[in-house]
């Protein structure tokens, strides 16, 4: 689903609710490098992490979305008391 494309963020914000959209390493307009150095195990996971962190957002403040739709709860991919 393209979030921007359809409306679906804006229509989100208008409702009062912050809209957060990662651009991931080599999604979107991320650089692209190329070698499996630049993509360890766990490194997207890891970078989500971070950016819940140093945007200060605390756990149940998160709802994400993905492939195969919206979900909320803890990310398997977080520490048990911060979800992604």
């Amino acid at each position: 689903m393209n979030w921007i494309k359809f409306g679906h963020a804006d229509r989100i914000a208008r409702e009062g609710f912050r809209v957060i959209m990662p651009d991931l390493r080599a999604h979107g307009q991320s650089a692209r490098p190329h070698g499996e150095e630049y993509y360890p195990k766990g490194i997207l996971a890891q970078d989500l992490r971070e950016l819940v962190g140093h945007i200060g957002l605390q756990p149940g403040q998160q709802r994400r979305s993905g492939a195969s739709g919206p979900r909320s709860g803890p990310s398997r991919a977080a520490p048990p008391r911060r979800a992604a």
